[in-house]
């Protein structure tokens, strides 16, 4: 089970330092990177794709 809690810290640390380089400090309802779930992350890298498509 400490992998997969590893696995999943390791993802979401990459989404967020993903996010900070596209200059997302937030998410679209005020909340911290560091406040997400590895889902919302998800999400907003998604939005931020779309943006830029």
């Amino acid at each position: 089970m400490a992998i997969l809690y590893q696995s999943v810290a390791i993802r979401r640390q990459q989404l967020i330092d993903r996010l900070l380089a596209a200059g997302v400090t937030e998410s679209r309802d005020g909340r911290s990177l560091y406040e997400l779930s590895l889902t919302e992350l998800e999400r907003e890298i998604e939005r931020m794709r779309s943006k830029n498509d």
